[in-house]
């Protein structure tokens, strides 16, 4: 089923502006979701993501998305935080531990934050709820809609469909999202289907553990506006792309991680070579992530 033309269905029906009940997790993932819909809903996002475990971070992402939305200064958007109880999350987790991302566990942690957006919709007397989170790639899109199916069968609102990565949503909440300044405490920790990044220009903070796990992460370029990079945030296999003498530059040296400075290799970690022959492209930004092409030779 093509969800994303099932929710413009929905949405040509509409004789009057009604009001949705829409789950985010955070602000990135809200801008364009906001830009496609809002001129046909009245919106309360609800913040609601026991799986954030660390309140640090559950806090700061909320502050974000308050600041988002602030800025947009519009009378039909506003955000409702949820209850924040890890331990819900844990409950629903529990022998699922070391299920891979993507996989029974994140199933669970969909129907887990749907459901609960159901239930405030019906409480509070939406007319649909949805959720943002199939503005990533990384998300299963059948998944998010089949919980929702089955949600609309029990709960009063309507579920709008949603495919919001459809149409270059993802690319456009790149876009977007580049007055963004922090990526948070384990933002995409375990993301395996994540190989290039490009962080914007306006970034300065990148949280611990922020990419911890991206096994599949090869190349990550990182703007000199960046000052500072916690513990665990890089995989050690990955190759940065820097600015000579910048912070993150030195981070790199510091890691004895692989990096690149300007375009041309600098050093490279114990664990790989570049062959004498290679040489480096990097292209420019193109449908969300940076291209960069090389060959590594493994002596390990």
């Amino acid at each position: 089923m093509n969800y994303d033309l099932e929710m413009e269905k929905q949405i040509n029906h509409l004789t009057d502006k009604k009001t949705l009940l829409l789950h985010a997790c955070c602000a990135p993932c809200s801008s364009a979701v906001l830009e496609r819909i809002a001129k046909y809903f009245d919106i309360t996002i609800l913040y609601y993501n026991p799986n954030i475990t660390d309140q640090e971070e559950y806090e700061k992402r909320l502050q974000e998305l308050e600041n988002f939305v602030r800025k947009l200064n519009l009378d039909n958007i506003k955000v409702m935080p949820g209850r924040y109880k890890p331990e819900e999350f844990f409950e629903i987790s529990k022998g699922l531990e070391q299920e891979k991302e993507r996989g029974k566990r994140c199933y669970k942690c969909y129907k887990l934050r749907l459901e609960e957006t159901a239930k405030v919709a019906e409480q509070l007397g939406f007319d649909f709820f949805t959720t943002t989170l199939s503005i990533s790639p990384y998300k299963n899109s059948k998944w998010l809609n089949e919980i929702g199916e089955e949600l609309d069968k029990n709960y009063q609102p309507t579920y709008l469909y949603a495919d919001f990565k459809k149409k270059n949503g993802y690319k456009r909440s790149i876009e977007l999202s580049k007055n963004i300044t922090t990526i948070g405490n384990w933002a995409l920790r375990n993301c395996s289907s994540l190989v290039n990044v490009t962080i914007p220009e306006k970034v300065t903070d990148i949280g611990t553990s922020a990419f911890e796990g991206c096994n599949s992460l090869k190349n990550i370029t990182i703007p000199e506006s960046v000052t500072d990079i916690g513990n665990y945030t890089i995989p050690s296999t990955a190759i940065i792309y820097a600015k000579a003498d910048s912070y993150v530059h030195k981070y790199a040296e510091e890691k004895e991680q692989a990096y690149i400075l300007d375009g041309e290799a600098k050093q490279v970690s114990t664990n790989y070579e570049v062959k004498e022959e290679e040489t480096w492209d990097i292209s420019e930004f193109n449908s969300g992530s940076v291209i960069a092409k090389w060959t590594l030779k493994d002596k390990t």
